[in-house]
């Protein structure tokens, strides 16, 4: 285990600076990568790709070298920012959802209690109005109602109960005549309630999400207006199929918005990357607000303090903890969460999505009991030490990061054979040599080869070749990409630590 402390511009530097006297693959590659001859001759080394780009010195030239794997696993590297006031930031307090719906309970089992009571004094009532108004059950009047009308009545009366028996006992809707509300099957006022979906709609709808999903995300619209008082975590949700392309997701999003006069919302599944949830969307106040989006602006309807300035100011601070993350990818969706527009959310810098990292993060006029909830859906990270501030955080604003870094396979030139207990003195002397060289010498701040470029043609050629006004050459270069890259070629000669997004890249470049 190596650890040290950087500010936050040299964090790649940090990185290449161990790849560059490890003399291996990148510092993402999982184990030591095949040699070039191995993978063809158009694949260049580390060390060849370093020196095109003009890493070529060393502070201890002198000092021996060591070869060895750089985040095998993404726990062998771990962040911590450093504060400005010098403090290495920990999670110390992970922030969990309080229990909900506590003081529920009781009325709810009251309500059962007394329900039997009220289907046979509401139900009895219902069909004495309906035989003295004509209306025939089953053909005859005050024939004993047949299973399916039972269910239904019931079902009804299960609702309202929550409502009150003068709620029951209301007129029937306005929209049908009063013996129809009585006798008409379920599915007849659904018909005439629901908003017709246009032909040209429909078939926007099927062109994102296909036939099967459309149907279902229309049929969800129909319940929604056909069950006007079930509450929207009550109504079924919709799973998208994965759509991998991010424009039309985002056309998947304003669709649905649109299309349904937002009575259905929308969601990217952290678990399911592409997939969208489509489901009821919490009712609208008047002004065009809902309940969610007045409560998250410290409307009337809050509980609790109802001043910033009791909290301690309109920013929320916290700590986010995460595992194998993006840092944009978990914040895009906390915001998405909160209906929370990205802009208001606020960091010192991005981490590196490999690893363990330590962060803090602020948000623009949102509560504690606003995230907290959100908890409970997290995959791979973590929230804690929530604080209210005047002010938020602005990108930089820390003195640096402190790295965690645990090298694996280390092999000392020397002595690259024999047994762990063998090679262990050597690597030893020549990692307490190198750390020593670190420390008093300090290392060449080069750009690392990350800044050049992922692909075989670096950002650097193709920027050359525009400035001398060869577009036609820059367009081949970033179009370029090796045979031994190509999926078939992978499929042929497998266990090559190459990241798939190059394989997929080459195999799109040779179908196109």
């Amino acid at each position: 285990m190596a650890s040290t402390t950087a500010p936050e511009s040299d964090t790649a530097t940090m990185q290449t600076a161990v790849d560059t006297s490890a003399a291996l693959a990148p510092a993402e590659t999982a184990q030591p990568s095949k040699p070039a001859d191995e993978l063809g001759s158009s694949a260049p080394t580390q060390e060849e790709q370093e020196r095109a780009v003009g890493i070529t010195d060393y502070t201890s030239p002198d000092a021996p070298g060591f070869s060895c794997v750089v985040k095998h696993r993404y726990t062998d590297f771990l962040v911590n920012e450093i504060l400005p006031n010098g403090e290495v930031l920990h999670l110390t307090e992970i922030a969990k959802p309080g229990r909900q719906k506590q003081k529920q309970e009781p009325q709810l089992k009251q309500v059962g209690e007394s329900r039997k009571a009220e289907e046979e004094a509401v139900g009895g009532a219902k069909l004495d109005e309906a035989a003295s108004n004509g209306v025939h059950a089953n053909g005859h009047a005050g024939v004993k109602r047949s299973a399916d009308e039972a269910e239904t009545t019931d079902d009804n009366i299960a609702k309202k109960s929550k409502l009150g028996i003068a709620d029951v006992e209301a007129a029937p809707s306005e929209s049908m005549p009063a013996a129809a509300a009585v006798s008409a099957p379920d599915a007849a006022p659904r018909e005439a309630a629901v908003p017709a979906i246009s032909e040209a709609h429909n078939t926007t709808l099927i062109s994102i999400f296909g036939p099967t999903t459309t149907k279902s995300i229309i049929d969800l619209h129909a319940q929604i207006y056909s069950h006007p008082h079930r509450k929207p975590r009550d109504q079924p949700t919709v799973q998208s199929e994965v759509i991998s392309e991010k424009s039309k997701r985002t056309e998947a999003h304003s669709a649905i918005r649109e299309i349904f006069l937002s009575k259905l919302e929308t969601l990217t599944l952290q678990e399911v990357p592409g997939a969208i949830s489509i489901r009821a969307a919490p009712p609208q106040r008047a002004g065009g607000r809902t309940d969610v989006s007045t409560r998250s602006r410290g409307g009337k309807n809050h509980k609790g303090p109802t001043s910033w300035t009791e909290l301690g100011g309109e920013y929320l601070h916290f700590t986010l903890h995460k595992e194998n993350k993006d840092t944009m990818e978990v914040l895009h969706f906390i915001a998405s969460q909160l209906k929370l527009n990205i802009r208001n959310v606020q960091f010192a810098g991005t981490k590196d999505r490999r690893g363990v990292t330590v962060q803090r993060v602020s948000m623009y006029r949102v509560r504690k009991e606003q995230l907290l909830p959100i908890t409970r859906m997290a995959r791979n990270w973590h929230i804690g030490d929530l604080t209210h501030s005047n002010r938020g955080l602005e990108l930089g604003e820390l003195r640096g990061n402190e790295f965690h870094l645990t090298l694996r396979d280390c092999h000392v030139s020397s002595n690259s054979s024999g047994t762990i207990s063998d090679r262990l003195p050597a690597v030893r002397s020549a990692v307490e040599s190198a750390a020593a060289n670190f420390r008093d010498k300090g290392f060449v701040n080069y750009y690392g080869l990350q800044r050049f470029g992922t692909f075989s043609t670096g950002t650097h050629e193709v920027g050359r070749l525009i400035l001398q006004n060869n577009l036609e050459g820059a367009v081949d270069a970033i179009l370029s990409y090796q045979d031994h890259l190509l999926p078939s070629a992978q499929a042929a000669n497998p266990g090559h630590n190459i990241p798939q997004d190059d394989i997929d890249r080459a195999g799109a470049i040779e179908y196109w």
